[in-house]
């Protein structure tokens, strides 16, 4: 992903966030799935009566060369039943590729929090994402996608 289109992102994320700045619960927790960066990683959230809106960002895994690669996810999720289930969605990285150094795109998911949205809670989900990416090399043009689903599991403190 280009640096411009990252800023945007972040530039966006942020201006969302400031009117709801003061009234928010601070939430952070750690765990697996796209939320957390793609993979294993830690999220950081902003919580207010039935909305969250978060920044994750984690270990995606080792590339060809046995760099390590790091992904991030922006998104919000929202009550839909009592205190415990969530639907959501975000932004950010699905998984990294043998040609691009990640592919990004959207997500959509499911949450169930076992002590409730706000609280100290173990949490599990399931997301569906899709990712793709481009890249052009001399006069060809190299283009992967990626769907599929990944399981969420953490504990938010």
């Amino acid at each position: 992903m280009k640096m411009l289109a990252i800023k945007r992102l972040v530039l966006v994320a942020l201006v969302g966030l400031f009117p709801f700045g003061a009234a928010a619960d601070q939430q952070f927790s750690l765990g697996l799935g796209m939320p957390y960066g793609s993979f294993l990683g830690g999220k950081y959230s902003l919580s207010w009566d039935r909305l969250k809106i978060y920044a994750g960002a984690g270990f995606l895994g080792k590339s060809h060369d046995s760099s390590a690669k790091f992904g991030y996810n922006l998104g919000f999720e929202y009550v839909i039943v009592g205190s415990k289930h969530s639907l959501g969605a975000a932004y950010g990285t699905v998984t990294h590729s043998s040609v691009f150094d990640a592919l990004f795109g959207p997500s959509i998911s499911y949450t169930y929090y076992f002590s409730g949205f706000d609280n100290r809670s173990w949490l599990l989900g399931l997301s569906v994402y899709s990712g793709k990416d481009e890249a052009y090399y001399r006069r060809f043009k190299y283009r992967e996608t990626e769907e599929g689903f990944r399981v969420i599991a953490g504990f938010q403190f």
